[in-house]
């Protein structure tokens, strides 16, 4: 079996970090997620400041790059989690994947914008997230009402409507990914 990479993509809130949690439970293949190594920056720092918190963000992506490249480089099957848009890392990263030999699947969650904006709003924040006022934190979730990051341009493509997470697939998504049972 050929290794796969899948990409668990979405806005914050949408879901992602469950459903990858739950795939990776499942296959029994490894998970990282992007506020994963960044909250793991800020607990061991204790740096909270909006500049070096988005700075461990964009770490966080580079860290999880690695790490694919890693376990896919010694046959190993993983899932990698955030909300990843086309920028410089990222960029790089897609292109070296679908130039690669490895399955790379990507799998949108997304969900409606009250669904989003109420669910961000609601949970905890990690000292990782809480460098904004309360004005601030709440005008970025109003901008989560968008739905869906646009696609990175994997062939292997769904997108999963995580507005009812206990209306999830989990079989058909397995059987997406060719790893159903």
């Amino acid at each position: 079996m050929n290794q796969k990479l899948i990409i668990v993509n979405g806005l914050p809130a949408s879901g992602k970090s469950t459903l990858a949690k739950r795939l990776s439970d499942s296959l029994q293949i490894p998970y990282f997620g992007k506020d994963d190594f960044k909250e793991l920056l800020v607990d061991s720092t204790g740096l909270v400041d909006l500049e070096t918190t988005r700075k461990f963000g964009k770490v966080s992506y580079e860290l999880q790059f690695l790490v694919a490249k890693r376990c896919l480089s010694v046959r190993t099957s993983l899932i990698i989690e955030g909300n990843f848009t086309l920028g410089n890392a990222t960029e790089l990263f897609v292109q070296e994947m679908k130039s690669s030999s490895f399955d790379t699947y990507e799998i949108q969650c997304f969900a409606k914008g009250d669904i989003l904006v109420e669910r961000f709003l609601s949970r905890d924040r990690h000292q990782a997230h809480t460098n904004m006022s309360d004005a601030e934190y709440r005008a970025y979730a109003e901008g989560l009402r968008v739905e869906k990051l646009p696609q990175l341009g994997f062939s292997n493509y769904l997108e999963v409507d995580t507005s009812l997470p206990e209306s999830i697939d989990y079989g058909a998504l397995e059987g997406f990914l060719g790893l159903g049972k």
